[in-house]
């Protein structure tokens, strides 16, 4: 499976601005998106058994976004 454009970029960034943090919940993943907790919910692979969203995931998730 290949990498998104700006993928790199992105965890990176994601690192800087949230150092060791490697899981976000839905609402700080919405609020680092700019969109809904439904969005998130609907849209971005979470850990079913802790409802939290991976830093990877997160990652490809904006750089799918247009």
């Amino acid at each position: 499976m290949r990498e998104p454009a700006g993928y790199r970029e992105t965890i990176e960034g994601l690192e800087i601005s949230y150092p060791g943090q490697l899981m976000f919940t839905v609402a700080e993943a919405a609020k680092i998106c700019g969109c809904s907790k439904d969005t998130i919910r609907r849209r971005v692979p979470m850990q079913p058994s802790i409802h939290r969203i991976n830093r990877h995931e997160l990652a490809r998730f904006l750089c799918g976004r247009s």
